[in-house]
């Protein structure tokens, strides 16, 4: 059939020749043509479910393939099934910083009024690990636990890596009693980083409870450390000692009760900015 045309009239005339054509096919003929118009259609449609299958297929193998950059997950010491999956459940925070990537962002929601405790040493390595209270309740508690050695009472941590980060809401970090009242604390801090590493820390509406023996972290040769507290208080002991590396510390309304401090030297060879 000519594509080309003079007038708008003779166009108009062929397509109604067209259509006279097809008014008057045989019968035969045009089943023929509405049989394989219908086959066309249908291998259309499975062409088109085949390829929404194998965009699915390849979206699952690439979200498999590239970790989430961050982790999400409720503790809830009580829950009798944890999903123990990223956005779920785990029973212990040290469940859920297992379960989550190497440098991923790990934001762990805790159960409020609920004490949670620390029995083994939680290595965060390269995570920003990220805690906050759920429900209206009291803070909930983050124990530490004791366990005693030949070099006598020693405390169960958070164990860092190079660059690490930690940001508390509304939690309350407390120390425990000695196991034997004859010996001292060997490492006696909660957040225990390694020389010549970094890490930011920073509190808002928390409580550390312990002793003048503890501190929640320390800076070892060649660290370098910062620590913010908001409405914070400190309950006997210290937020950061700054003996060999690096210290910057800020500070707006916080509590320092029987004879708690945010910062201090117990050596020479370290550094502090503060305000």
């Amino acid at each position: 059939m000519p594509t080309n045309f003079a007038t708008m009239s003779e166009a108009l005339a062929v397509m109604s020749s067209l259509a006279t054509y097809l008014a008057n096919m045989p019968a035969g003929v045009r089943a023929q043509v509405e049989a394989a118009v219908a086959e066309g259609e249908a291998d259309l449609a499975a062409l088109q479910v085949a390829v929404d299958a194998l965009a699915i297929e390849v979206a699952t193998g690439v979200e498999g393939l590239i970790p989430s950059l961050a982790f999400e997950a409720v503790i809830d010491p009580a829950d009798p099934n944890p999903t123990q999956i990223n956005g779920g459940t785990f029973n212990t925070i040290a469940d859920a910083v297992a379960a989550s990537d190497e440098g991923v962002a790990v934001h762990l929601r805790l159960r409020s009024g609920e004490t949670h405790p620390v029995v083994s040493n939680i290595a965060t390595g390269e995570r920003g690990l990220f805690l906050e209270k759920v429900g209206s309740g009291a803070n909930p508690i983050i124990a530490f636990g004791a366990f005693e050695n030949g070099a006598g009472n020693q405390l169960y941590n958070f164990v860092p890596g190079f660059f690490s980060r930690i940001r508390a809401h509304d939690i309350d970090f407390v120390a425990p009693a000695k196991l034997n009242a004859s010996k001292g604390w060997g490492t006696p801090r909660f957040w225990n980083i390694p020389a010549g590493t970094q890490t930011q820390i920073a509190f808002r509406d928390c409580r550390l409870i312990g002793t003048g023996e503890f501190t929640f972290t320390n800076t070892g040769g060649g660290a370098v450390a910062t620590l913010s507290a908001l409405n914070t208080t400190f309950d006997g002991m210290v937020g950061i000692d700054f003996a060999q590396g690096t210290a910057v510390v800020g500070q707006r309304s916080t509590t320092l009760i029987n004879g708690g401090q945010v910062a201090i030297s117990s050596g020479a060879g370290g550094a502090v900015l503060t305000n």
